[in-house]
């Protein structure tokens, strides 16, 4: 289902590299969205560009898969037209405990004409969606709304969910993997074994933030 912006709606853009463009809607035809950027000195995308749009709603930030169709210069105004190429979704990760967890995992992404796996790292993990990275030379894959089923390797917990890209850019990580962010599939059948893991996580990243106090002798009498 394609849930389209009212007009006048303030939107950004997002790319596969991590860029980010701001704009209002001026117009809604079909699957076309007309909208002016709101820093007209910016370079529109090339043509044909992935880009996912988001705005906030009552129930969370809506996500929607657009590629850039082109740019138009009206009466000296830019326009933007991007074409809506996938459903629509409400991205609401925050609204649920997330903890950062050390493990292997893998990826399993979904196309006509087969599976490719790869192998990834699993950064953080919440009831509803995770984070991961992957070696940057599959970053061809890293698609939004691109199905997919990740396996994760939890000790001696093995766990399979599905659910879509959210989104792929560069991380921050030094070794030049991506980071890729995948929303599960709802209702997620196995939110209850994941949260276990998420609450034990979100322990131990407590305790290993104690720190002791130094022991002092007592004060003399």
């Amino acid at each position: 289902m394609w849930l389209l912006p009212d007009i006048r709606t303030e939107v950004v853009l997002r790319d596969q590299a991590g860029g980010a463009y701001r704009g209002e809607v001026l117009t809604v035809r079909g699957p076309n969205v007309v909208l002016a950027p709101l820093e007209p000195a910016v370079e529109p995308p090339p043509s044909g560009t992935r880009l996912l749009v988001t705005w906030p709603d009552a129930r969370g930030l809506v996500c929607l898969p657009v590629l850039f169709a082109e740019a138009l210069d009206h009466d000296g105004q830019a326009n933007w037209v991007v074409e809506a190429v996938g459903e629509s979704w409400r991205e609401q990760r925050r609204q649920h405990v997330r903890a950062a967890i050390d493990a292997q995992m893998r990826i399993v992404y979904a196309f006509a004409d087969g599976d490719i796996t790869v192998g990834a790292h699993l950064i953080d993990l919440s009831e509803v969606g995770l984070r991961c990275a992957v070696e940057a030379e599959n970053d061809a894959l890293c698609v939004a709304s691109t199905p997919v089923k990740v396996h994760l390797d939890l000790g001696s917990d093995q766990i399979e969910v599905d659910g879509k890209v959210l989104y792929g850019r560069p991380g921050a990580r030094r070794d030049g993997r991506l980071e890729v962010a995948v929303l599960f599939n709802r209702p997620v059948p196995e939110a209850a074994r994941i949260r276990e893991h998420v609450n034990a996580g979100r322990d131990e990243s407590a305790e290993a933030k104690v720190i002791p106090l130094p022991n002092h002798p007592p004060a003399p009498e």
